[in-house]
């Protein structure tokens, strides 16, 4: 019994568990005061903006049989709310290819793309550029519910520094997990400046020696000044989930201790996932081709899409 005792006072130790919770405590904080910085001035900026803004998406796709047939589904499918749709692999036209098509060096394939993208649609000095309002990208088995997207992102102005999707706090460093991330024209920019000239996290080096793409851009826009917002609803529901709703919704398998361990919120079933929920990940590609996204008795599920349905706004 004193041996459990004393066990049980090392694993519950106020001290202990501070260690534990202050990393990501204010990893979170620096978040939310960046959100609240911006708080009034995007309100305003949306109550005055009459059209949806314009959105290119950037898909993180190898060139597999697997990806190819979902990223065929992306296209018939949710990818017809984005202005412009890339799939990025060695073989996409004009985009330079520095990078292996293995996992270890997605992070390389990522600090080229998103490079990539601004050049080619947000960038102002550019005369042949197409101005977009914000890029997304998002996996081969992600889900993007497209006029809840254009419509949360209405209430951002994109010539401001915005970095938007499901927060996760690893080690004090706040991060959008890679499944749907989104920049604003502005925090591209300062990405892509920073790159180039070789500045901090953002410089090919250090971007690409931290394996995960995602906490590698984070780190990058941290360095710039720029912070995930708090993209959750009024009542702490997600917007952005990283599993798919058949894992939200609860039923015999929870949450992994990695996800538990990195947010705030961890929540599952009832209550976890918003009204206005935008995206969700590990979908298959039948999901992707064949089926809608719909919200029952509180809690989003697929149904089969109608064939006559036209695309979201």
């Amino acid at each position: 019994m004193a041996t459990r005792t004393r066990f049980m006072r090392k694993r519950f130790s106020p001290r202990a568990l501070a260690a534990k919770l202050l990393p990501l405590t204010l990893g979170v904080l620096a978040s939310q005061l960046y959100s609240l910085k911006f708080d009034d001035v995007r309100v305003k900026t949306a109550r005055t903006r009459d059209a949806y803004p314009s959105v290119a998406c950037w898909i993180l796709r190898a060139n597999t049989p697997r990806d190819l047939a979902r990223g065929d589904a992306i296209r018939r499918g949710w990818g017809k709310t984005c202005a412009h749709l890339e799939f990025i692999d060695r073989d996409t036209p004009g985009i330079r290819v520095d990078w292996t098509e293995t996992y270890d060096a997605l992070s390389a394939k990522s600090w080229r793309a998103w490079t990539f993208m601004y050049e080619k649609y947000a960038n102002a000095s550019f005369a042949n550029a197409t101005r977009v309002d914000f890029v997304l990208k998002a996996d081969t088995d992600t889900y993007v519910h497209g006029a809840h997207l254009l419509r949360y992102l209405n209430r951002f102005d994109a010539t401001l520094p915005h970095y938007i999707g499901r927060q996760f706090v690893e080690r004090g460093v706040a991060f959008v997990a890679g499944a749907t991330i989104v920049l604003s024209r502005e925090a591209l920019r300062l990405v892509t400046v920073a790159s180039r000239d070789g500045v901090g996290a953002c410089a090919r080096g250090k971007f690409t020696a931290t394996k995960a793409e995602d906490v590698a851009l984070a780190l990058c826009l941290r360095d710039v000044g720029v912070y995930p917002h708090n993209s959750r609803d009024a009542s702490g529901a997600e917007r952005f989930m990283v599993f798919s709703p058949q894992r939200m919704r609860a039923g015999s398998e929870g949450l992994p201790r990695w996800y538990v361990k990195r947010s705030l919120s961890a929540k599952q079933g009832p209550g976890c996932c918003s009204d206005e929920a935008i995206s969700f990940h590990y979908v298959s590609t039948d999901e992707l081709a064949r089926a809608r996204l719909v919200r029952v008795h509180g809690a989003w599920s697929w149904t089969p899409a109608v064939a006559s349905e036209p695309p979201p706004p």
